[in-house]
């Protein structure tokens, strides 16, 4: 069967076709205000053969959250927790605002039911339930009761009170403890679900009339899951692109066989980074503009910076460069229907891209370009740019040392991987201000996450919270739990299902948790990344078990990619075609590598070298 991957993102849809043993690409725009007709347009372009497999990473969740185009969402909660929203954990996100502002709750159409369970699982109210729920206009309702996820009858039996319209279940969106959380979960699920749903039900349909056999939708922990299962589980897929692409980045850097990466994702929207030491760096305590989201997911960064980021002056006369992004529409004003100038602009005119892209998709206008660039007021264009570039620069920098020092990694022992539209361009002077070894860009950069969608496991994690003192007995004592686990991952995954065991410990009167490999060595897991992450240990501290975790795998059918032979052959030059490069092949910058779905920038006095895989291999000066 012919295998697709697909990422739609902010500018481009990219699409990757693994058929008869070879790699297809197609680039074309993303299309508003559904996604779903330029997906079709990549198939078209590539021609997949019936039967075939697709799996998508869409922003189509992410997006609608971002603008607010969510269901019309209620939440039904336990009475005297109506402010459970607003309330949140009663931090201030801007520790010196005078006045701080907190994160709009999605929702703030709030009934209570009254019945109550207490944190050991006892029922101390049983749950009545009105004669009808005040629900007009309503599109989506979350539910999320005091500890139902020991105790889930009274949620089932509100949702079976609420015939006709789509509920969000707290025990089963995230069952585990922390109310608040939880809470922030299942609404957004809520808010999102109908909006996901119509989406992937609109190409499920189109998908089928053209021979799709297997529809997948990539979640956040990098993995995939069904598409009818996607359209229940929205708030899963809100980080579904980014953690694509980080999955494929590792897959090919583990094949070149450095495995220790930070990733670099520049599109034309954002720049996401993740920092992989040896294996894909899991967190199940993401956050979207503030807003708690508890789902394993692939531990992403995420700064407003993209090839499509406006260049502006604030009141102060500050030059900014995003977050605001001019997307597909208008796009950069080399464009042709943009007017203000973008990270895109600058690299144009300071002649690091091609004047044509996505193998013609899009013929840009450096004119227009250099005219939105003076229009700063910043002096002549090409100085304007090397402003821009380099105040998006520190951007990058800033989270690249956000994931990497300020976690306690040294960046000199990683290498960087960047991919994107855009991350090769700024992978040079990049690693170069870490003082990274190296930098390795895939064969095809610019659809890496596509790719990443096309080899991406099927994958889910099991969660249940118990919360006790750590003894001797516990190990053992652990072990039906996590036997139900597994029963509830074959009923949901099937069989042929291979399990990781976690756990998330703490020392006693902490409140946050570390996730470490559930083994009879745990406690020294938990101390080495303990110390790792803030500094210190303290085994003379009683530890505390919060949560087991299972996660359980089914490989996907995946393409096989042979190496190559390798003959060194130096090449000189300032332009090259990566599709002309063969493993070997070596050169000097500056140069400049172009291909259909991106391109590369050689610095000055960096090295290049084509691996057997067809990676390039950048190394710095002095190397």
């Amino acid at each position: 069967m012919s295998l697709v991957g697909v990422d739609t993102g902010g500018t481009f849809t990219d699409l990757v076709l693994f058929q008869d043993g070879r790699l297809h690409l197609a680039k074309v725009s993303t299309t508003r205000p559904s996604a779903a007709p330029g997906v079709l347009r990549g198939l078209e372009k590539l021609g997949p053969r019936a039967p075939f497999e697709l799996a998508l990473g869409t922003t189509v969740g992410t997006n609608a959250f971002l603008e607010r185009r969510g269901a019309r969402t209620a939440l039904i909660t336990t009475a005297g927790f109506a402010d459970l929203l607003e309330l949140g954990r009663g931090t201030r996100p801007d520790l010196y605002a005078l006045v701080p502002r907190k994160a709009e709750p999605l929702t703030r159409h709030t009934l209570e039911v009254h019945e109550r369970v207490a944190a050991n699982g006892e029922v101390l109210e049983p749950l009545r339930l009105p004669e009808e729920f005040p629900l007009e206009g309503i599109e989506s309702v979350a539910v999320c009761l005091l500890f139902s996820f020991l105790r889930p009858e009274h949620e089932l039996a509100v949702a079976e009170a609420l015939p006709g319209l789509p509920v969000s279940l707290s025990h089963q969106v995230c069952g585990e403890m922390r109310e608040y959380e939880r809470a922030s979960t299942t609404v957004l699920n809520a808010y999102l679900q109908p909006v996901l749903g119509r989406y992937l039900e609109e190409l499920d349909r189109e998908l089928a009339r053209r021979g799709c056999r297997k529809f997948f939708v990539v979640h956040s922990a990098g993995a995939v899951m069904s598409a009818a299962e996607a359209s229940q589980r929205a708030v899963a897929a809100v980080l579904s692109g980014p953690a694509a692409g980080v999955h494929g980045a590792f897959e090919v850097a583990r094949q070149a066989g450095f495995p220790a990466i930070v990733t670099l994702d520049m599109g034309g929207t954002s720049t996401d980074v993740s920092l992989c030491p040896g294996e894909v760096a899991y967190t199940a305590e993401g956050e979207l503009e503030q807003l708690p989201v508890r789902q394993l997911m692939i531990d992403v960064h995420t700064v407003g910076a993209g090839g499509g980021s406006l260049a502006w002056l604030d009141d102060g006369g500050v030059l900014r460069v995003g977050p605001e992004s001019a997307g597909s529409d208008p796009g950069p004003a080399a464009y042709g229907r943009g007017e203000r100038a973008t990270v895109t602009d600058a690299l144009l005119v300071l002649e690091r891209m091609p004047s044509v892209l996505a193998g013609g998709e899009i013929t840009v206008d450096p004119a227009r370009s250099r005219q939105a660039l003076e229009r700063l007021g910043l002096g002549e264009a090409r100085e304007a740019a090397r402003h821009v570039l380099a105040v998006a620069e520190a951007h990058m920098e800033r989270a690249l040392r956000v994931i990497s020092l300020e976690r306690g990694f040294d960046p000199a022992r990683f290498t960087l991987v960047p991919f994107g539209g855009a991350g090769p361009l700024f992978a040079c002077s990049l690693a170069e201000k870490l003082g990274m070894p190296r930098v390795l860009v895939p064969l095809y950069p610019g659809v890496l996450s596509a790719l990443g969608a096309l080899v991406a496991p099927w994958m889910r994690e099991f969660a249940v919270s118990r919360q006790q003192l750590w003894g001797p007995e516990t190990f053992d004592a652990c072990q039906p739990l996590f036997a139900e686990l597994e029963e509830r991952a074959r009923v949901a995954m099937g069989s042929r299902l291979r399990f990781q065991r976690f756990a998330d410990l703490r020392y006693r009167g902490q409140g946050f948790e570390l996730t470490v490999p559930f083994t009879p060595d745990l406690r020294t897991a938990f101390e080495r990344r303990h110390k790792r992450r803030y500094g210190y240990a303290r085994p003379d501290y009683t530890l505390e078990l919060v949560t087991l975790r299972l996660r359980a795998r089914r490989p996907r059918p995946r393409p096989r990619f042979s190496a190559a032979p390798v003959q060194e052959r130096p090449l000189q030059g300032m332009r090259f075609e990566r599709a002309r490069l063969q493993p070997g092949d070596c050169f000097a910058g500056p140069a400049r590598i172009e291909q259909l779905d991106c391109t590369t920038y050689l610095a000055d006095g960096w090295k290049a070298r084509v691996d057997a895989h067809q990676n390039l291999i950048l190394e710095p000066p002095l190397q």
